[in-house]
Parts: C-alpha cells; sequence; structure tokens
C-alpha cells in the first residue's frame, strides 16, 4: 500500500499538471495542506521534500514553495538499466532514472520505485514478473519487450513472427517434418524463447501437422552432433528448422554444409535477431530483427499516458522486420 506521503504527492503533482497553481504564486502553507489532505504537518512536510527531490517544486527561503520553473513533469525509473542506453531518445520534460536488476533484489529495495511517477521494466525475466505484481494498482507501469496480458506492454510480436513464417512454410511445403531450434530446456525457458515456441507451436497446430521441439546444447559441436542425430529419423525428407534465436545459426550453417544439404530444397531455416550481413555466413538468412528504439519510445509515450490518466491501459504489440534470405 503506498504511504500517505507518496499518495499526498501524486496528487499535488496532478494538480500541479491540471494548472490549479501557478508558477508565480507559492502553494498554500503546509499547514493548510495538512488540514486539505487531512494529516499531519510531518506527512505534508515529507510529501513536500519528495516533490522537491523531484525537481517539480523548490523551496524559496522566507517566501513558501514554488512550483520550479524547469518544472520537470514526471519522473520515471527504468528498471533493468543501469545508465541512459543510447536506444533511449531524450525525453522532455520528464526525468529519467536507472536501476540495475540487482539494486531492486529485496522488497525493502523496490520500495524506492514507489517514489516515482511511473516504471518502466526492461524485459523482466519470469522471477521479475512477481516484483511486477507487487506495484500492480499503485505506482502506473509498463514492460518493455515482454507480451504479458495481466500488464501494460510495449513489445516485440515474438508469437505471431513466427507463427506467420511457420504458417506461410508449412502450407508450401506439406511434406516438411517442422522442428524447433531451442536453447533452453522447459524448465529453464526465458519468456521470449517461450513465446517464439508457442507461435511455433500454434502454427503446428493450425496446420494438423506434428512438430518437435529440439532442445540444443550451448557448445558449437555439441548443437551439430545434436542436429544431426534428430534428423537421422527424417532421412530424405525436407526438413523445417525454425530457431528460437540467433544463437543456434552457426552452427545450423554448418551442419547444413557438411550434409551438403541444399538451402530452399533439401532444408529451410529462419532465426531470430540476425541481423548479419550476407558475408559471415555466405548468404542471407531469413530472419526477423526487432525496433528495440521504437519499442521504449512507445514504452515512454504510453507510460507518460498512463500517468496523466489518459488512457487506462496499453498493450502494443509491434511487428518485427521480416528480412527473406537463402534459407
Amino acid at each position: 500500500m503506498n504511504e500517505q506521503y507518496q499518495t499526498i504527492a501524486r496528487a499535488l503533482s496532478e494538480e500541479i499538471a491540471g494548472g490549479r497553481y501557478s508558477a508565480e504564486t507559492p502553494l498554500p502553507c503546509r499547514t493548510e495542506l495538512a488540514r486539505q489532505f487531512k494529516v499531519a504537518r510531518a506527512t505534508v512536510d515529507r510529501s513536500i521534500r519528495l516533490l522537491v527531490k523531484k525537481g517539480v517544486l523548490t523551496s524559496r527561503r522566507g517566501a513558501g514553495t514554488f512550483i520550479a520553473q524547469n518544472e520537470q513533469r514526471h519522473s520515471i525509473v527504468f528498471v533493468g538499466l543501469p545508465q541512459r542506453d543510447d536506444r533511449i531518445p531524450p525525453c522532455p520534460p520528464h526525468r529519467l532514472s536507472y536501476l540495475p536488476f540487482d539494486a531492486c533484489a529485496t522488497r525493502s529495495a523496490r520500495r524506492r520505485l514507489e517514489e516515482f511517477d511511473g516504471i518502466v521494466w526492461n524485459m523482466p525475466d519470469f522471477g521479475r514478473i512477481e516484483w511486477m505484481r507487487e506495484f500492480q494498482g499503485r505506482v502506473p507501469q509498463i514492460v518493455i519487450n515482454r507480451h504479458l496480458p495481466e500488464f501494460n506492454y510495449v513489445s516485440t510480436d515474438h508469437k505471431g513472427a513466427i507463427q506467420s513464417v511457420t504458417s506461410q512454410r508449412l502450407a508450401q511445403l506439406p511434406d516438411a517434418v517442422p522442428l524447433f531450434l531451442t536453447t533452453h530446456s522447459p524448465e529453464n525457458r526465458d519468456i521470449v524463447q517461450q513465446m517464439r515456441m508457442d507461435g511455433f507451436v500454434a502454427a503446428c497446430r493450425d496446420a494438423g501437422r506434428f512438430y518437435e521441439i529440439v532442445v540444443l546444447p550451448g557448445e558449437f559441436e555439441q548443437k551439430k552432433n545434436v542436429l544431426a542425430e534428430r534428423a537421422k529419423p527424417h532421412a530424405g525428407k525436407m526438413l523445417l528448422l525454425v530457431s528460437s534465436a540467433l544463437a543456434n545459426t552457426g552452427a545450423v550453417v554448418s551442419w547444413v554444409g557438411e550434409q551438403k544439404l541444399r538451402w530452399g530444397e533439401e532444408i529451410f531455416y529462419s532465426d531470430f535477431d540476425n541481423n548479419y550481413p550476407e558475408n559471415v555466413f555466405g548468404f542471407q538468412v531469413t530472419s526477423f530483427l526487432q525496433d528495440f528504439p521504437l519499442l521504449i519510445t512507445e514504452g515512454v509515450k504510453r507510460l507518460v499516458e498512463l500517468i496523466e490518466k489518459k488512457r487506462e491501459s496499453a498493450q502494443v504489440l509491434i511487428p518485427p522486420k521480416r528480412v527473406d534470405g537463402r534459407t
């Protein structure tokens, strides 16, 4: 539950944003504000100190408390980023702060987040989603690049992208054997891997096709060994491989070369996040590219609208750019 001083600070911020007070006139004295909000004077003092710290108010000795002339409308914290990222555009007149996930590891440490007007969660994993639940209904928040229906989010459409390319190829290749390549076992799979796998599975089920999930190890040569073993039962058949990440592509390309398989005839492949030029693998790989600057820009924009109560929810999926290659 928000402490009283935070609730009052938020109410004063809304009144300031709504134009109730002018920059030339001091706010009512703290005793009057205490009567208005029906709290102790010490609680109002703490609220004022918080707004001064945020740059919303300024105290002038002997004159009172005024709206800061360079008032920064909202204070937003990016959790999961230790410092400003080049992908984050300038966001005047809002003040941005940055905290790594490690700085919020305990419940007591996370309490500081309630002093901000809004929270941006940058690509949290399953465990850190529990932290987000602590702030539901208390502080406006949005999650970047995670499609989580119970939260506000701006995310790449990981599931839709994989589902679209898989559906298209299943329709073109009625005899191909679909295999999804992941680097995480079910108990260790992260959210993005899960979303991409969900898209693959949905496409196969919609088409009424059997499919296999192949968990690849981390080491390059071991990846090729697993691919060889899983491909043996399907010798002579077309293979449709869909990878959850770029991390598998080098091993797949190497294995295909060693097996002398023909791209676009005996084997089809696509991955995600692969922006390497043609000279890296010798050809362009079919892949999807995410627009991180757009994700973050849209995330901040939607969060500010949530803070200002211009919208009640924000759930946005942004299609990644598809790059079609020889695979």
